[in-house]
């Protein structure tokens, strides 16, 4: 999992500074994408189907990484996009978090 969350923050830091956009994105789109966990539920059936034998290994590795995730994802991004001014207190995305 931390390495997971190391690449997503090195990998989009480093894509935000090579597209030259704002420092206050740098600093808040790889947490911002750490709820994207979804992806990995679909790409692991995938990977399952076509390796059947390391099946079981592949979901007791990949599964609890997902529900972690995705239980503190949404709380981590609210976080990010208030501290990055992208949302603000009276906001209805802000109330439904």
């Amino acid at each position: 999992m931390a390495a997971r969350v190391i690449g997503k923050a090195l990998g989009s830091s480093f894509a935000a500074r090579t597209l030259q956009t704002s420092p206050i994105v740098h600093r808040h789109i790889g947490v911002s994408l750490l709820p994207q966990a979804g992806l990995a539920a679909g790409l692991t059936v995938a990977a399952g189907v076509a390796l059947p034998d390391h099946r079981s290994m592949l979901a007791s590795v990949v599964v609890p990484g997902i529900l972690v995730f995705e239980a503190i994802g949404p709380a981590l991004l609210a976080a990010s996009l208030g501290r990055s001014g992208e949302i603000h207190a009276g906001d209805s995305a802000t109330a439904q978090v």
